[in-house]
C-alpha cells in the first residue's frame, strides 16, 4: 500500500524547492500536484509565486497566476501583492501597474503593501509624479503610508521637485501623526546640502535631535560633507572634533570628506596630518583616500609627494581608478613634465580608464598655445 501525498506534502516540497534555488521543478511539481487530483490552493500557489519572483523568474509567476485563473482559482490580495513587488523590483513598473489595474478589475481591493511597492518603484525611477498620483489615491482611500513610503517620496520630491517641496511633503505627513525616522533626517539634510543651504541642513539636524531621533554616522557624514564642499570647514570641524571628543566610531567615508575639505580650504598640511593618524586609528585607507590625497597634493604642486603616495598605494595593493591618473597626468603637464605625463597615460590606457573631461580641457588648451601637438591628444584616445 504505497503513500499518497496530499496538498501540504507538495506545498513544503515546493517551499523546499524554492530554498533550493529550483524554479522550473517548482512548476513541474505543481504540475504533478493537478494530475494526481490534489487541492490546488492559494497557499499552494502563493508559494510558487513567491519562491519565482523571489529568484526574479516574474514570467514564470505570471504564468501561474493565469494557471490560476484558468482553474478558477480567486487570486487573493497577497498573491498580486507578490506578483507587483516582483515586478517593481525588476523595474517593470509599468506591467506592475497594468496588474494593480486588474487586481481592482476582478474585484481585489488592493492595501497598503500595494501602494507602498508602487509608490516606491515609481519614485526610484525618478517617475516622481507618477509617484505623487498613487501616494494622493492612497490618501484618498483612506490607507495609512508607512515611513518608508514617504522617505522613498521625500528623496524623490528632493532630487527632482527640489528640497523645498520634500520639506513640504515631510510637513504634511507630520500633520498625519507619522514620525519621521533618521533616514527622512538625513535625506532632507542632504537636500538642504546639495543646493548649498547649509543653514536649513543645520536647522533640521536641531530638530532631529530635539525631536528624540537619534543621529547615525551618516547624519554626521552628510553634514561634515555639506559644509566641507560648500566652504564652511570651521563648521565641518566643530561636528568632527566633538565626534572624536565623544569617541564616536568614525568610518573612511568620514575621514575622507573631512581630508577633502582641508586640502580644499588650503590646509594641506592639516589634511596630510590626518592622513598619516588613519593607521593610528585602526582605520584603513581606501581608493578614495588616496585619491583624495593624490589630487590634494597635485592640485597645491606638490606632485613629488603625490608620486611618493601613489608608490605606497600600490604597495598597499590599493586598485587605482581614473581619478588617480588624471590627477597625476595633470599635474605633471601643468609642471612641464611630458614625459612624465605621457607615462601615466600609457599605464592609464593599459589600465583600461581613460582621460577625464579636465584633462582633455587642460591637454586642448596646451595645444592651442604650442605647448603641447597633436600626438599627445591622440595618446588619450
Amino acid at each position: 500500500m504505497g503513500y499518497h501525498p496530499n496538498t501540504v506534502t507538495f506545498t513544503t516540497l515546493i517551499h523546499g524547492l524554492f530554498l533550493n534555488d529550483k524554479a522550473s521543478e517548482m512548476v513541474a511539481l505543481v504540475d504533478r500536484m493537478v494530475a494526481k487530483g490534489c487541492q490546488r490552493n492559494l497557499v499552494t500557489y502563493g508559494a510558487v509565486v513567491n519562491g519565482l519572483c523571489k529568484r526574479g523568474e516574474i514570467d514564470l509567476a505570471l504564468y501561474i497566476l493565469k494557471w490560476m485563473d484558468n482553474a478558477k482559482i480567486e487570486v487573493n490580495v497577497v498573491i498580486y501583492n507578490t506578483l507587483i513587488d516582483g515586478l517593481c523590483k525588476y523595474k517593470h513598473v509599468d506591467d506592475a501597474l497594468d496588474l494593480f489595474s486588474e487586481m481592482e478589475n476582478k474585484g481585489v481591493r488592493p492595501n497598503v503593501f500595494t501602494f507602498i511597492a508602487l509608490v516606491d518603484a515609481f519614485a526610484k525611477q525618478g517617475k516622481i509624479l507618477e509617484a505623487e498620483k498613487l501616494y494622493e489615491e492612497m490618501i484618498a482611500r483612506s490607507i495609512d503610508p508607512d515611513v518608508v513610503t514617504c522617505n522613498t517620496l521625500i528623496k524623490g520630491f528632493c532630487k527632482s521637485k527640489g528640497v523645498e517641496n520634500g520639506m513640504e511633503l515631510f510637513r504634511e505627513i507630520s500633520q498625519r501623526g507619522l514620525v519621521g525616522n533618521t533616514i527622512t533626517y538625513n535625506t532632507l539634510i542632504q537636500g538642504f546640502c546639495q543646493v548649498g543651504d547649509c543653514d536649513n541642513a543645520q536647522e533640521i539636524f536641531k530638530r532631529m535631535v530635539s525631536c528624540g531621533i537619534p543621529p547615525d554616522i551618516w547624519t554626521y557624514s552628510i553634514l561634515l560633507d555639506g559644509f566641507c564642499k560648500n566652504g564652511k570647514l570651521d563648521k565641518a570641524l566643530v561636528i568632527f572634533e566633538d565626534l572624536q571628543k565623544r569617541a564616536t566610531e568614525l568610518n573612511i567615508v568620514t575621514y575622507n570628506t573631512v581630508i577633502e575639505g582641508m586640502f580644499k580650504a588650503g590646509k594641506v598640511e592639516a589634511g596630510w596630518d590626518l592622513f598619516c593618524s588613519l593607521s593610528l586609528k585602526g582605520v584603513k585607507p581606501d581608493v578614495v583616500t588616496y585619491n583624495t590625497m593624490i589630487l590634494g597634493l597635485c592640485n597645491n604642486k606638490l606632485k613629488h609627494e603625490a608620486y611618493a603616495l601613489l608608490r605606497k598605494m600600490k604597495q598597499d595593493g590599493s586598485l587605482l581608478d581614473d581619478r588617480t591618473y588624471n590627477a597625476l597626468i595633470r599635474a605633471h603637464l601643468e609642471d612641464g613634465d611630458k614625459a612624465a605625463s605621457a607615462e601615466f597615460i600609457k599605464e592609464m590606457r593599459s589600465g583600461g580608464f581613460t582621460g577625464d573631461a579636465s584633462t582633455f580641457g587642460l591637454v586642448t588648451n596646451m595645444l592651442q598655445d604650442g605647448r603641447l601637438d597633436k600626438s599627445f591628444l591622440d595618446m588619450l584616445f
